[in-house]
């Protein structure tokens, strides 16, 4: 699988061998920015197609939880016996009409927890059995869940990859961009394509514009 740093560079090095000394300020970061946001955008785009695969973007990682004290309980989660939630903020799943967040639950991949949205709370209370059961939800970016745990995995579609920094992997490495990006081939050409003829043609007029000021001045 290739890495964020990976495609960045040969991005940086096809603009290079075209537009020579002139993309000498092009930075990898800035282009590991618009690989990112360009990502996001085409799982967006693609979410509606037939075909498309959520588990090609998704990221899978672990996430530290503590139990919530009683009188830190959010509004919507009144009545609850037992709640814990993540420890700090997760990376935001991207905006898609299809599933973003694949998974949650045990390492073994043998007991998932049922995410849904908050405002499912009042059905869940009143159907048979249903506040017995472990239920997921994000609220102000923090994931709750209605059990008491110390960690789950969970898989997504962060919309910020870079995000997922501070957080390991299920084999317990950290996540960085030296790490496999999740995104297949032919979207690693579409974004190369983009980026080469959008925002590397852009900066290069920026940067050209900025040159011939100086000489005036």
């Amino acid at each position: 699988m290739e890495t964020l740093t990976k495609i960045a560079f040969d991005i940086r090095n096809i603009a290079r061998s075209t537009h020579g000394a002139t993309t000498d300020k092009l930075s990898i970061e800035q282009i590991k920015f618009w690989i990112n946001s360009y990502r996001a955008l085409f799982i967006r785009r693609d979410s509606e197609i037939q075909g498309f695969n959520p588990s090609n973007f998704e990221s899978t990682f672990f996430v530290p939880f503590e139990p919530v004290p009683a009188q830190e309980y959010p509004v919507v989660f009144s009545g609850r016996k037992v709640l814990s939630r993540s420890c700090s903020k997760i990376p935001l799943p991207v905006r898609s009409k299809t599933r973003t967040i694949g998974y949650i639950g045990s390492a073994d991949f043998n007991n998932p927890i049922p995410f849904v949205n908050t405002d499912r709370l009042a059905y869940i209370d009143h159907s048979p059995f249903g506040s017995l059961i472990p239920s997921a939800y994000m609220l102000n970016e923090r994931l709750y869940v209605t059990t008491n745990t110390l960690g789950l995995l969970v898989s997504l579609i962060a919309d910020d990859y870079e995000a997922l920094a501070t957080f390991k992997d299920q084999y317990g490495e950290f996540i960085s961009d030296d790490s496999g990006y999740p995104i297949p081939s032919d979207y690693i050409a579409r974004i190369r394509d983009t980026i080469l003829k959008v925002e590397v043609s852009a900066f290069l007029n920026i940067k050209a514009d900025d040159i011939q000021d100086n000489i005036q001045q």
